[in-house]
């Protein structure tokens, strides 16, 4: 009887150890679920094209946001010809013909800009704050456009004074 009952609690202790270790890995499952993998991403590993003399870009900075599933973001900073770039994100090809892309990068105002450019996590901000450093230029040197590339969107800041440009890709969602 002793035996049994020692057993018993034996039993019941290893399945509150399993339950109990089955809920730490939910927990880390959905943690990483809604925290992106992030990694240092390089604008010409992109755009190689964007390396010609006419385009006139000066890396700064930039980070991919890998979300689960297969949901991604890239912001950039770089210094650049405000016209060529802009022409250059107008002419991509579009890797989806289900919606209908934008022949060209359209304004938009400071407030579309910074609705469809909020990050999904704090993880997220903190990791491209020197993206979110547009919001510290004065907002009467900066222009705001926006391109529509399906499967993804291009959201740009444009400093017209230091030629620096804010660059988010969003992927769309069809």
């Amino acid at each position: 009887m002793i035996v049994f009952m020692s057993l018993s609690i034996s039993c019941t202790r290893i399945k509150q150890k399993i339950k109990d270790k089955s809920g730490d890995a939910k927990e880390i499952i959905i943690n990483f679920i809604k925290e992106p993998a992030i990694k240092k991403a390089v604008l010409f590993d992109k755009y190689p094209a964007l390396k010609a003399k006419k385009y006139n870009v000066v890396l700064d900075d930039g980070l991919e946001c890998d979300f689960i599933p297969s949901f991604y973001k890239y912001y950039f900073r770089y210094t650049g010809n405000k016209a060529e770039i802009l022409n250059f994100i107008a002419n991509i090809k579009p890797n989806s013909t289900e919606v209908e892309s934008d022949t060209i990068c359209n304004r938009i105002d400071l407030n579309q800009f910074k609705t469809k450019t909020k990050p999904l996590t704090v993880y997220e901000k903190r990791a491209a704050s020197f993206f979110f450093d547009y919001l510290k230029v004065e907002s009467n040197n900066l222009e705001f456009y926006s391109c529509l590339k399906a499967p993804e969107v291009h959201y740009l800041a444009i400093d017209t004074k230091t030629k620096d440009v804010y660059h988010m890709i969003d992927n769309f969602w069809e």
